[in-house]
C-alpha cells in the first residue's frame, strides 16, 4: 500500500506550528491591551497619573500588565487607613472573556 501526500501534510503542519509561534506574542499583546483598557477605566483617579502609567509588556507568549507608579499597590489592595479599590485585580478577572476573544481572533488569522 502506498500513501500519497505525507510530506505535504507534514510540511503543512510545520507551517502551522511556525505561524502559531509567531502569533503567540501578538496574541499576548492583544490580550494584554484588553486588560490594560479595563484597568485604566477602573483605576482610581486623583490626578490620573496611575491610569496613565498602565502599560503592557510582552515577553515571549506572556503579557505583563500594570501600572508603573510605585504606589499602585496601596489603592489596589488597600491599607489599614484606606479600603481597597481593586482596579487591577478586577480588570484581570472581568476581562477574561474579551481577552480570550482577542487572542482567538489573532490565532484564527494566523492559522489561515
Amino acid at each position: 500500500m502506498t500513501i500519497l501526500g505525507i510530506p505535504q501534510a507534514i510540511a503543512a503542519l510545520e507551517r502551522r506550528v511556525i505561524a502559531a509561534k509567531i502569533a503567540e506574542s501578538i496574541a499576548a499583546k492583544a490580550g494584554g491591551e484588553v486588560v490594560a483598557a479595563d484597568m485604566k477605566a477602573h483605576a482610581p483617579r486623583d490626578k490620573g497619573t496611575m491610569a496613565d502609567s498602565i502599560i503592557v509588556q510582552v515577553e515571549g507568549d506572556t503579557a505583563h500588565v500594570g501600572p508603573t507608579v510605585p504606589y499602585a499597590r496601596f489603592p489596589n489592595f488597600g491599607t489599614r487607613y484606606q479600603s481597597a479599590q481593586p482596579f487591577a485585580s478586577d480588570a484581570a478577572d472581568e476581562s477574561e472573556g474579551p481577552v480570550e476573544a482577542a487572542m482567538a481572533a489573532i490565532f484564527k488569522i494566523a492559522m489561515r
